[in-house]
């Protein structure tokens, strides 16, 4: 595993994710080909709510195209240590002037791994790093963001300790906490389009779940997506299972993505 601030690999260019979400009313959809890139979700289960989050749960199934596999720098050094964290006014989160926060690896995502209240341990699997609001999804999620000042985008991968299930984590810094809950909104209003046009996310070449980025046709994945707004931020959470099998019981994906959530909100109020 890499260690805390180590530079990561970019993304590959990535397409665009166009197809149907999920029913309104908190209903899944058995998913269906479109334009042989996304598959849509039609109506049948229900929509799991992230415990203590308020969120929106879809699953879909989507043709990952061009979409990139998190690469660890080969300079790695899992032996340096992550500094210690000092509690901070969440205030200065709230707008860019006052918030001192690096959108860096080392900032965001300081640790090789991490155990969640749960007892379980997930470790970094590999970040990228984008500009310009790439690596989102498709032009209109892009271009949504864009709207509200989206030009990072910084993704960390998480493997569970049993390596069959992975959470990444979009973060996306905006101006203000207004112009982020503005974007949720937004995004939230129009949900069942925009989750399909998110851009999934692997772990690094050699882990577990790794080729679900490099699958097409009939073999494609099925990802479980939510959005959480969190002061200037918004995180994008996009879970898989390293076989890429659709789950009707997703208590555990549900689990992990409030772990690993909770685990960078913890990390970025903690850090001065």
């Amino acid at each position: 595993m890499v260690a805390p601030g180590n530079p990561w690999a970019q993304t590959e260019p990535l397409p665009d994710m166009s197809g149907r979400g999920s029913a309104p009313g908190g209903h899944r959809r058995r998913p269906e080909f479109r334009v042989g890139l996304v598959l849509a979700v039609l109506a049948g289960c229900l929509v799991l709510l992230l415990a203590g989050l308020i969120l929106w749960r879809y699953v879909l199934r989507g043709d990952p195209g061009d979409a990139p596999i998190a690469q660890p720098s080969p300079t790695s050094d899992a032996s340096e240590p992550s500094a210690s964290p000092s509690s901070k006014d969440p205030a200065i989160l709230d707008r860019e002037d006052l918030d001192p926060t690096p959108l860096t690896t080392r900032a965001i995502f300081p640790d090789t791994s991490f155990t969640g209240h749960d007892d379980v341990r997930y470790t970094l699997s590999g970040t990228v790093t984008n500009r310009d609001c790439q690596g989102v999804g498709g032009d209109k999620v892009m271009k949504l963001l864009q709207k509200y000042g989206c030009d990072q985008v910084l993704v960390g991968v998480f493997l569970n300790s049993g390596e069959d299930l992975f959470s990444a984590v979009l973060v996306i810094p905006f101006e203000t906490k207004a112009k982020a809950k503005a974007a949720h909104h937004d995004l939230a209003k129009d949900k069942q389009d925009m989750i399909n046009r998110l851009t999934y996310y692997c772990p690094s070449t050699g882990k577990p779940g790794a080729e679900l980025c490099k699958r097409g046709g009939d073999e494609l994945p099925t990802w479980y997506g939510s959005f959480h707004p969190f002061h200037r931020y918004l995180f994008v959470a996009i879970s898989l299972y390293t076989d890429g099998h659709h789950a009707t019981d997703t208590s555990d994906v549900d689990k992990m993505t409030s772990e690993v959530i909770g685990y960078v909100t913890d990390t970025m109020l903690k850090r001065d």
